[in-house]
């Protein structure tokens, strides 16, 4: 891959070394600096052709002549020796007014002292030439002629031209402010096998599809070109006249602020082009035409259509004398033009159109600020509850209650003895005494320790009389 050199005058390209060998001789390496240079007319170039040997001569053959040159000894047609001189190996010749005669292979012979044996090397000076002529730019759509409307969703391709002009020049498209990237085609030269010297003519094609914000606006085609004229005209325009059915541009179908007795009237604005026809119908009656009153109550006349521009025109429809009966109605309007129909349903209201909340700068502040420090206070609760920090730390709050209560349940208390009541059925006198009563005996008897003291008991003696 070559680099690229620039200083204020000179474009340059930087090639690897080009080795020239000399016959039955081994290889010379000859280095040419630039390999390619494209100037303007009146521009100075300098070209090195340098080998690392003395040399015996330096000749430069050239469009406009074949010459040698030697240090501090000008030739004719503006080339003049450059470099060290013969002794260093250095074979350069400065141009000091680039001409149209200039343009095209410079090859250096450089004859080396100790063999007596030439080699050389090839490189191109390219005079740039600038398109003479503004572009040509055609537009129709695919597959048919010219043609000077078109309709939203139809295809067309456009086609920018520039003659004559060297080295090739770029294209760039537009419509309207936007530049298009889409749908281009390479750039093709004429003849196909047009050299980067050579003069020639380059060509795009745009293919596009036509969306009904194109309609008004102009399609263009800029060429640049490094040796153009700030002044020179590099751009052709075409103005796009995109034909498409009426479309709604008002958000709300319903129309605010009537008063009962007064007169009222109802406008509706759309989009089209060409310009529609409107048709108003109140209620599914007649359809009211233009600057027409309707013809079964004469109080509803469709007014004059108003064009406001961009496309944009305004229908109205006037009430004599607004009703009960007339809020309750739907009004529905018609707009007709080449492209399509469009139908639309307007109701009234006698109520006041409703007002949007409206926040000033002060208001919109505080609110942000209210969320951010919200969202702050989480972040902080997340992270002290992650990190245990805080009323979320080891020692306080309600972790450390809970820590205290674990300690205190460690503590054994001392056992105490379990008693335990049961029921002792106990034969008495040949009877049986309550077993309902209750009897209590230790842990030991009911566990089968045979040398539990019995409790005496009281019996009930009677009392002589």
């Amino acid at each position: 891959m070559s680099s690229v050199l620039r200083d204020t005058n000179h474009l340059y390209y930087r090639i690897p070394k080009t080795l020239r060998q000399a016959p039955n001789e081994a290889a010379v390496t000859i280095e040419v600096f630039p390999k390619e240079s494209i100037v303007k007319v009146g521009d100075t170039v300098t070209v090195m052709c340098r080998a690392g040997e003395k040399l015996q001569y330096c000749r430069v053959a050239s469009p406009a002549g074949t010459f040698n040159l030697k240090p501090n000894i000008p030739v004719s047609n503006g080339y003049i020796y450059s470099g060290k001189g013969l002794e260093s190996g250095e074979c350069g010749f400065t141009i000091a007014n680039v001409q149209e005669m200039n343009n095209g292979n410079h090859t250096c012979y450089l004859g080396f002292d100790n063999t007596g044996l030439e080699s050389n090397t090839t490189m191109s000076v390219i005079v740039a030439r600038p398109p003479t002529t503004s572009p040509e730019l055609s537009v129709s759509l695919v597959g048919s002629r010219v043609s000077a409307d078109f309709q939203e969703g139809q295809t067309i391709q456009a086609m920018c031209r520039v003659p004559d002009n060297r080295p090739p020049s770029n294209l760039t498209w537009f419509i309207g402010n936007e530049q298009v990237t889409d749908g281009l085609s390479p750039i093709r030269k004429e003849p196909e096998n047009c050299g980067y010297a050579d003069l020639c003519a380059v060509s795009q094609n745009l293919t596009h599809t036509l969306s009904w914000r194109d309609n008004g606006k102009e399609l263009s085609c800029f060429v640049q070109h490094f040796a153009m004229d700030e002044r020179a005209n590099n751009q052709t325009k075409s103005q796009l006249n995109v034909l498409y059915k009426p479309r709604d541009v008002e958000i709300s179908s319903e129309q605010f602020g009537f008063e009962i007795g007064k007169p009222g009237r109802i406008s509706k604005q759309v989009q089209a082009n060409p310009r529609p026809s409107f048709a108003w119908n109140v209620g599914g009656g007649e359809w009211i035409r233009e600057g027409q009153v309707d013809s079964l109550t004469g109080r509803f006349r469709a007014g004059e259509t108003i064009n406001n521009g961009s496309g944009i025109w305004q229908a109205s429809l006037e009430i004599d004398s607004v009703t009960a009966e007339d809020v309750e109605r739907v009004y529905n309007l018609r707009a007709s033009n080449i492209a399509g129909v469009t139908d639309y349903a307007v109701s009234i209201s006698t109520m006041d159109a409703p007002q949007g909340i409206q926040l000033g700068a002060g208001e919109i502040v505080g609110i942000c600020a209210a969320i951010l420090a919200l969202l702050l206070i989480i972040f902080l609760i997340i992270f002290a509850r992650a990190t245990g920090r805080w009323c979320f730390s080891a020692g306080g709050g309600v972790r450390g209650k809970a820590s205290h209560s674990s300690s205190e349940a460690q503590i054994d208390p001392e056992p105490e003895t379990k008693k335990t009541t049961a029921h002792i059925e106990v034969e008495v006198d040949g009877g049986m005494e309550n077993p309902s009563a209750n009897h209590t005996a230790s842990n030991e008897y009911i566990n089968g320790n045979q040398d539990v003291k019995k409790t005496d008991q009281n019996s009930d003696k009677d009392t002589p009389v």
